[in-house]
Formats: structure tokens, C-alpha cells, sequence
């Protein structure tokens, strides 16, 4: 009874898991892209 419950678990986790490792370093880029930019500009 839990184990196609457990599987449908593991699928979801192992589909969205790159989406999750991947949010923060865009965040991270993001964030060091408008700290270049506005260091580069003087200007927010």
C-alpha cells in the first residue's frame, strides 16, 4: 500500500530535484549580477 506511495515520492523528488539544486545558484548569480552592476554604474 505505502510503496506506490513511496515511488510516486521518490519520482517527484528525483524529477524536481535539478529545479531545486538550480533556484539558489540563479538566485546567487542573480544577486552578484546586480552587485557588478550597480559597482560598474554607481547607479541602482
Amino acid at each position: 500500500m505505502y510503496t506506490r506511495y513511496l515511488a510516486g515520492i521518490m519520482t517527484s523528488v528525483s524529477i524536481l530535484s535539478p529545479y531545486v539544486i538550480a533556484l539558489p545558484l540563479i538566485f546567487i548569480e542573480w544577486l552578484m549580477g546586480v552587485g557588478i552592476y550597480t559597482f560598474l554604474v554607481g547607479d541602482i
